[in-house]
């Protein structure tokens, strides 16, 4: 990559209106929805990766447009052809300035660019720096960064926005009544902004639409060397099964084996795809059988029902039949957002925080340190546990909230929930 290309890349270095004329900054300017978004800058070497077109690349132009402009570079890595561009790229950078912040973007598309990063680390060119690395390719990110053992400064999980989020950035004060017309159109985009944008133009999602999300997948697991046969056949079972247990034993049931259908879910875990969580009352087991799996975010559960041949495109008439697994499938991805932006660790597992219970008395969904939550999308409950939380239809009384309530307030419902780990 010469000069004149880079320089076209930082517009900032020379033009101090490019904010205005910036692609990914008014992509959404005259979209029902935009938003800003609220991850900070960490001095250090930090990856951050997230799912294809969750809006990493425009996060980065937010970030610098607060920034000294002429100590800032950005490389959008996908022009980039090899991994000797790369080195020769980088070398030409650093005899041209010292940069405080340098953002490589899509840095997954080179090959063995961690060793390039490893190289000019150890040569102290990010030396308090604030270097940052996105990729869409979650599998690559993660796999490659631990190649950077004492030297990486974090692992961030770019997430689609919560209900709060997409809230804020459409309605002022919303009352109860609009959170609850939101929240079941939340059920169908979830958090990705382009599919929020749209359904709010369209008021349906379309087939073209779940066929580029689901053909982003299909590239990851080429790139995994992984089946897309297998990885159908398992997400079908996993849909089946939405907001009930199940085990890899019944999900395998002589189609694959065991080892298999681990392999693949761990799989989905890094395209953040799915999750799961399990029964507090076994945390003392090395292995627990039942687990409940979840979509990271509502959308991919279209996108699985999609890669598993229901074509059709997606409006509000489709809710009805997996409205109540679609409820608590939202509660479980915001939850998981919640806690995976408040707790430091490099490797955040959900499964370390949040649980089931399943005791003689019934299962609660999700059990939080102290807090019991119960998801009951019915107007009447009729038996209740005094320790409980029921997250309701519409209902609103002791121990009782809708779940649209919550999940706007939710900082206000955990912010006294201890965030430890299993004993």
């Amino acid at each position: 990559m010469n000069i004149i290309e880079i320089e076209h890349q930082n517009p900032w270095w020379n033009n101090k209106n490019w904010v205005k004329e910036d692609l990914h900054l008014n992509k959404y300017k005259n979209s029902p929805v935009s938003h800003e978004w609220t991850m900070k800058l960490e001095k250090g070497v930090c990856v951050v990766y997230g799912p294809r077109q969750v809006g990493k690349t425009t996060w980065i132009k937010q970030q610098i447009s607060k920034l000294e402009n002429e100590n800032v570079l950005y490389i959008a890595c996908d022009g980039i052809l090899s991994t000797k561009e790369f080195k020769d790229t980088l070398t030409q950078i650093f005899e041209l300035k010292d940069f405080k912040y340098i953002f490589l973007d899509e840095i997954a598309y080179i090959d063995n660019w961690e060793q390039i990063i490893k190289y000019f680390i150890d040569q102290k060119k990010f030396k308090d720096k604030y270097l940052v690395l996105t990729g869409s390719s979650s599998i690559n990110m993660l796999k490659k960064a631990e190649r950077l053992t004492g030297r990486l400064s974090k692992k961030k999980r770019f997430h689609p926005l919560t209900f709060k989020e997409f809230v804020d950035n459409k309605i002022k004060n919303p009352t109860t009544e609009q959170l609850y017309h939101l929240f079941r159109r939340y059920l169908l985009h979830g958090g990705f902004l382009k599919v929020i944008n749209k359904f709010e133009q369209a008021n349906f999602i379309s087939a073209d639409l779940l066929s580029d999300y689901s053909g982003a997948i299909d590239g990851e697991l080429s790139k995994a060397q992984r089946s897309p046969r297998i990885f159908n056949y398992i997400i079908s079972k996993l849909i089946s099964a939405l907001t009930n247990t199940i085990s890899w034993a019944s999900i395998s049931e002589n189609e694959v084996s065991q080892p298999t259908v681990s392999e693949y879910i761990e799989i989905s875990k890094l395209l953040m795809f799915n999750d799961y969580i399990e029964n507090i009352e076994s945390y003392h087991k090395s292995f627990v059988k039942n687990k409940k799996v979840y979509f990271f975010d509502p959308f991919l559960f279209w996108i699985a029902r999609y890669r598993i041949g229901k074509k059709e495109p997606i409006d509000e008439t489709n809710i009805l039949k997996y409205e109540s697994k679609l409820v608590e499938n939202a509660v479980f991805s915001n939850i998981s957002t919640y806690l995976d932006d408040r707790i430091e660790l490099p490797d955040f597992e959900i499964r370390d925080f949040l649980f089931y219970s399943k005791t003689r008395k019934g299962e609660i969904d999700f059990v939080i340190n102290n807090l019991k939550l119960e998801v009951k999308w019915t107007k009447d409950i009729r038996k209740k546990e005094k320790d409980v939380l029921y997250l309701t239809k519409t209902s609103l009384a002791k121990n009782e909230v809708p779940v649209y309530l919550f999940l706007y307030n939710i900082d206000e419902y955990l912010k006294n929930v201890k965030l430890q780990t299993r004993p």
